[in-house]
């Protein structure tokens, strides 16, 4: 009986080693039999890859829209001159649906660049703007007259001219020493008695200009004076 007890326990304990020898040592879990959806997970140290943000498209643009076209006018028919030269020498074409030439434009002035010109009163010498010719100097007009002075008088006491006029006063005291004085014009003529002195000058202005006599000759002295009138 003692010999069957430990045959069994013989038998159990060479079970129990051949078990023990078809079990894995370690517990380890090999991951590359394990399927593609079961492998482990990242460590949390692993660097997270950047989220890559979508680039946004561009609006559609709108088609380019076509100009409305320029309207040309129909041709002129039945105009036989093209052009036309005016008197100032430029050239007008023909318009409108007559054929009608453009309308002249006013003839300019020039500009005349030359300097002035004198006549021989030592007037301005008259000019032609629109063509700049130069006009002939108005004719010389010498104007002649007779002044006779006494106490305490000139007569006549007006003398009346035209501008360019060349004067020529001859005058004549009767009575004591007088003079002539015309400042306007630049005269001081000294008259002696019974004598006569003649002065010329142009009336290149007009206007009104006094003369008197300057040579103290009685109580009247103060009034002896006249006016030239220049027109």
């Amino acid at each position: 009986m003692k010999h069957i007890v430990l045959l069994l326990a013989l038998v159990l304990m060479g079970m129990g080693c051949l078990s023990s020898a078809e079990t894995p040592a370690s517990d380890t879990i090999n991951s590359a039999t394990l399927p593609v959806n079961a492998q482990p997970m990242a460590s949390s140290t692993e660097t997270p890859r950047p989220i890559e943000e979508p680039i946004p498209s561009e609006p559609p643009t709108s088609p380019p829209q076509d100009l409305p076209a320029t309207p040309v006018a129909p041709p002129q028919t039945g105009c036989t001159e093209e052009a036309k030269m005016c008197e100032d020498g430029t050239v007008v074409v023909r318009t409108g649906p007559n054929c009608e030439f453009e309308a002249c434009q006013d003839t300019p002035i020039r500009a005349c660049t030359d300097d002035q010109q004198f006549c021989a009163d030592d007037s301005v010498r008259p000019r032609n703007f629109e063509t700049c010719e130069w006009l002939d100097c108005p004719e010389e007009v010498t104007v002649s007259i007779s002044v006779t002075a006494k106490n305490w008088e000139f007569v006549p006491a007006q003398i009346e001219v035209e501008k360019g006029n060349t004067v020529e006063l001859s005058i004549t005291s009767i009575d004591v020493d007088h003079s002539f004085a015309l400042p306007a014009f630049g005269i001081n003529t000294k008259l002696s008695p019974n004598q006569t002195s003649v002065v010329t000058f142009t009336a290149d202005k007009t206007g009104s200009f006094p003369f008197s006599c300057k040579v103290f000759c009685g109580e009247g002295h103060k009034g002896m004076n006249g006016v030239l009138i220049v027109k």
